[in-house]
């Protein structure tokens, strides 16, 4: 299930949002055609390698805003395996219960990110990027991870129960961008816009019916 409606989900919004800011999806093609050092038109464009991919850094930090603005997931459940104190209160929940963050609240609080509730990718060109905000990472076998969980922005979780298909997610959604911004421009129909959220599905989608028109690029 997380590697098909979280990842769809997640190239979706980012769609969208490219489709509302076309001055973006614009700066993303520059770099691809730099990139390669030629036009890239719509059957024109060679395959990148997964070193290029992960190289694509306006599509990298595409990817990061629309996880942050609109997360896929937005429950994380634990389960209390001891006693946990909250801190400056009387409170303590006991081992046995569950409990469940929202990490959209904290991403789209403006203590942490300027113009919170706006799709803002160049933001991950400075140090809000949230390896910045706490580098310690472990590996639990599936390769190295951030183990905090301080950051503001957690779509993949933290620390033993982060997602582990993090970096395969990014490859993917930044590998689909690659090619219908190559092959397509993006528009929202003016009278419709950016779609609200469906909070009724357990990943959260947009609420349809959504039109957004394309147009195959000149070669």
């Amino acid at each position: 299930m997380a590697g098909q409606h979280t990842s769809a989900a997640t190239t979706t919004w980012a769609l969208l949002n490219l489709a509302a800011n076309p001055d973006v999806a614009n700066e993303a093609h520059a770099e691809n055609e730099s990139k390669f050092g030629r036009k890239l038109g719509a059957k024109s464009f060679p395959e990148p390698s997964y070193e290029d991919v992960k190289d694509f850094v306006v599509l990298d930090n595409i990817v990061r805003e629309t996880l942050r603005i609109r997360p896929p997931i937005i429950e994380l459940m634990r389960k209390v395996v001891k006693p946990v104190a909250i801190p400056n209160t009387n409170y303590v929940i006991p081992a046995g219960n569950y409990i469940i963050a929202s990490p959209i609240i904290s991403a789209t609080d403006e203590k942490y990110y300027k113009a919170a509730e706006d799709w803002v990718p160049s933001r991950w060109n400075t140090a809000e990027k949230e390896d910045d905000m706490d580098k310690a990472t472990t590996d639990y076998g599936f390769g190295a991870t951030t183990t905090s969980a301080r950051s503001p922005t957690l779509p993949f979780g933290a620390g033993r129960h982060r997602c582990i298909g993090e970096q395969f997610a990014y490859i993917q959604i930044k590998t689909i961008l690659y090619v219908l911004l190559n092959r397509f421009d993006f528009s929202l129909d003016p009278k419709r816009g950016m779609p609200e959220r469906n909070y009724q599905s357990m990943v959260v989608l947009p609420e349809g019916p959504v039109l957004c028109r394309y147009k195959r690029r000149a070669d």
